[in-house]
């Protein structure tokens, strides 16, 4: 297996932002969200911990018309709702949201390779790029290629679309790449 080292940054704003984002993750644990499509599309009510024998990864992306950059979250819990991984990063790419949220989630599943994560939940609160997951025309084609290949790698077990309510740290850890510019890597002082 290969081991990769990742540099343990904090942010400028220092130790209590990256609490506040946890604080909010755990706001989030018992969201509910009860509209007709969540129902129809399989959607998760909100953030729960996956089995004892798992880990979940959640990941996110913002991206906003006219930048030429995007920002991605990727956090990956175990069962006792402990962070064991986040990144936050910013790609100088000018893709549409929904090429953008693929883009997130092959970067959070190249973290759970990287970390050898094996036997991973995953969630997004994209419909669309799920949707759009389903055209095998240009960049979106050749990035969900490489989510099939990476999911098996990393035995996926389950995928699943969550509210933004319950994806609220990966959001606003993509949302802190987007606006630094920078990108973050925590492990075990999560």
């Amino acid at each position: 297996m290969m081991e990769v080292s990742l540099a343990l940054e904090y942010p400028s704003k220092g130790k209590g932002w990256v609490a506040g984002l946890l604080r909010e993750f755990q706001n989030t644990q018992g969201t509910i969200s009860g509209s007709g499509l969540t129902k129809a599309m399989g959607i998760a009510k909100g953030w729960l911990p996956p089995p004892a024998s798992c880990v979940k990864l959640n990941t996110d992306a913002v991206v906003k018309p006219g930048s030429n950059h995007i920002g991605i979250g990727a956090v990956i819990h175990n069962s006792d709702w402990r962070v064991l991984v986040a990144s936050s990063q910013c790609l100088d790419v000018s893709f549409s949201v929904e090429t953008g949220e693929l883009l997130a989630l092959i970067e959070g599943l190249l973290l759970a390779k990287r970390h050898d994560f094996l036997g991973c939940w995953v969630e997004l609160d994209a419909v669309n790029a799920v949707l759009a997951s389903n055209s095998s025309n240009g960049v979106v084609g050749f990035v969900f290629d490489d989510i099939v290949t990476l999911c098996t790698k990393v035995q996926v077990s389950k995928c699943q679309a969550i509210p933004r309510s319950g994806n609220n740290l990966a959001h606003n850890l993509a949302s802190e790449g987007f606006s630094s510019k920078r990108d973050w890597w925590w492990q075990d002082a999560c």
